[in-house]
C-alpha cells in the first residue's frame, strides 16, 4: 500500500521544520533531503500522526477530536503537549472508535498480509497464557511465548513485508547490551528516584542505554525526564500504552495500544520509535504484521533476563524474589564470561526501571558489569543509527565508534 504524494511530503514538512531545533549532545543532528516516493510499505514512515481535519477520511462531516489541532507549547526548543485529555485512559487497552485508529484500521494495514493467527488465551487464576494447544514442533506462528522463536514463519513477512528476526542478543562476544523496561518511572511508582534520578545515574557512569518507554508512564512522566532520557544519548523505544500481553488482544487492540504509545512519544519529544518489545516479550507472526506495518521495523527481545521485576515493590509482578536471587544472575553472568564459557555472543539483557528496588538493583551492578563488558545500547551492537523515523538523529553505531575493535577480555 503506497502514501499519497501529499501525505509523504508532509512528514518531510513536519520533521523539517520541529525535529531539526533540538538539542541532543550525543547524537549528531544532520541536514535532511527529501527521499524518493517509497514503494514498499516497509519503506513508509508512520503518517498517521498527521491526521488533522483536512485529513479525516470524511472530510465533509469529521467529528470535533482534540487531535485536530494539538496544543502545545515550547519547553528549551521541544514540543510538548501537557493535555492528559487528549489521551486515552491510562494503564487501560485505549478504545478503537476513536479517528485515528479507524484510520489506520482502513487505510495503513494491509489486512492481506497480517496472519490469521488466533488470539491467545490467558489463564488469570495461574498468570500464565494458555500454549498447551499449540503446536510448538510445528510452531506454525512463531510464538515468542511457547517456543521462543524469533524468526517468522509466514512467507508473507519476510517476503512481501521485508520483516526480519527479532533482535535478541548482540552478535560480538563480550557486548553487554543494556535496556531498561516500564519507563519513564514516575513519582507514584519511584517516589524519591521517580525520574530523571535514574538516567542521572547513568549519565554520571557515562552509560547509554535502551529505554522501552510505556505510553501511559510517558502521560505522567514530567518534561524534564523525558527531555533527559533523549538528550543523554539514550534509545527510546515503545513498550505498549498498558503493558498487556499482545497476542491476547484483537487486531484493532494491537493497532490502538502501539498508536497511542507512539502519538504521545511523538507529542512530548519529537521522535517516531522505529523500534519496540512486546511486553512480556510475547509476540508472534501476527502481531509483528500489525507493528511493523506501524513503522515499528525492529523488535528488540532479549536473551538475559534478571528478573528485577519480580523484586517486592510497585507493579512487581509473578513470585517475589529475594535480593540475593537477582545477585546471583548477575554474578553468573559475569562468571561464565570471565571462565571463558559464555563465548558464543554478547547480549541483550533486560532490566526495569519499575520501583525503587529496580533501580538499586542497577545501580548495585552497572559499575561491575563496565568492568567486564563492554556495556552498550541495543542500537549500537546491532549498528542502528536511525532508530527513529525523523532523520535528524543519528545514533553512534560500531561502523563508526572508535571502540568498535575494543572487547573486554576477561579479569
Amino acid at each position: 500500500m503506497l502514501l499519497s504524494t501529499h501525505m509523504f511530503a508532509a512528514v518531510v514538512v513536519i520533521a523539517t521544520n520541529n525535529i531539526m531545533m533540538m538539542t541532543a549532545p550525543t547524537i549528531i543532528r544532520t541536514q535532511m533531503s527529501p527521499r524518493q516516493h517509497p514503494q514498499m510499505i516497509s519503506d513508509v514512515k508512520p503518517t498517521f500522526f498527521l491526521l488533522s481535519g483536512n485529513d479525516h477520511p470524511n472530510k465533509n462531516s469529521p467529528p470535533k477530536d482534540p487531535h485536530d489541532t494539538m496544543t502545545i507549547r515550547t519547553s528549551q526548543n521541544r514540543r510538548i503537549t501537557n493535555n492528559k485529555k487528549d489521551y486515552p485512559s491510562p494503564w487501560k487497552i485505549p478504545p478503537i472508535d476513536s479517528f485515528q485508529i479507524q484510520h489506520i484500521l482502513r487505510h495503513v494495514i494491509d489486512w492481506s498480509r497480517v496472519p490469521k493467527a488466533p488470539i491467545r488465551q490467558y489463564n488469570h487464576k495461574n498468570n500464565t497464557l494458555v500454549t498447551q494447544d499449540y503446536d510448538t514442533k510445528l510452531d506454525p506462528d512463531c510464538w515468542w511465548s511457547a517456543t521462543r522463536c524469533t524468526i517468522p514463519k509466514h512467507k508473507d513477512l519476510t517476503f512481501l513485508l521485508k520483516i526480519h528476526q527479532d533482535i535478541e542478543y548482540c552478535p560480538n562476544v563480550g557486548d553487554f547490551g543494556l535496556t531498561f523496561d516500564d519507563g519513564p518511572l514516575t513519582l507514584e511508582g519511584g517516589g524519591a528516584v521517580a525520574e530523571p534520578y535514574f538516567y542521572q545515574f547513568l549519565a554520571k557512569h557515562h552509560q547509554q542505554a535502551g529505554l522501552f518507554f510505556i505510553g501511559s508512564n510517558v502521560l505522567n512522566a514530567p518534561p524534564e525526564a523525558l527531555e533527559r532520557a533523549l538528550s543523554d544519548g539514550h534509545t527510546i523505544c515503545v513498550h505498549t500504552w498498558s503493558h498487556v500481553r499482545l497476542t491476547t488482544l484483537t487486531n484493532e487492540e494491537i493497532v490502538a495500544e502501539l498508536y497511542w504509545t507512539l502519538r504521545i512519544i511523538k507529542d512530548t519529544m519529537g521522535i517516531t520509535p522505529k523500534c519496540w518489545r512486546p511486553p512480556f516479550a510475547d509476540v508472534d507472526d501476527r502481531v509483528r504484521a500489525i507493528a511493523h506495518q506501524m513503522g515499528l521495523i525492529y523488535c528488540i527481545q532479549l536473551d538475559y533476563d534478571a528478573q528485577d521485576f519480580r523484586l517486592p515493590g510497585y507493579h512487581s509482578s509473578g513470585e517475589h524474589w529475594r535480593t540475593d536471587q537477582v545477585d546471583a544472575l548477575f554474578q553468573e553472568w559475569i562468571e561464565a564470561y570471565q571462565n571463558g564459557t559464555d563465548r558464543h555472543h554478547g547480549h541483550i539483557v533486560v532490566q526495569h526501571e519499575l520501583n525503587p528496588n529496580t533501580v538499586a538493583m542497577a545501580e548495585k551492578w552497572l559499575p561491575r558489569l563496565q568492568k567486564v563488558f563492554r556495556v552498550v545500547s541495543w542500537s549500537q551492537c546491532m549498528n542502528v543509527s536511525n532508530p527513529y523515523w525523523e532523520e535528524a538523529f543519528i545514533y553512534p553505531t560500531d561502523d563508526d565508534d572508535d571502540t568498535k575493535r575494543r572487547r573486554m577480555t576477561p579479569l
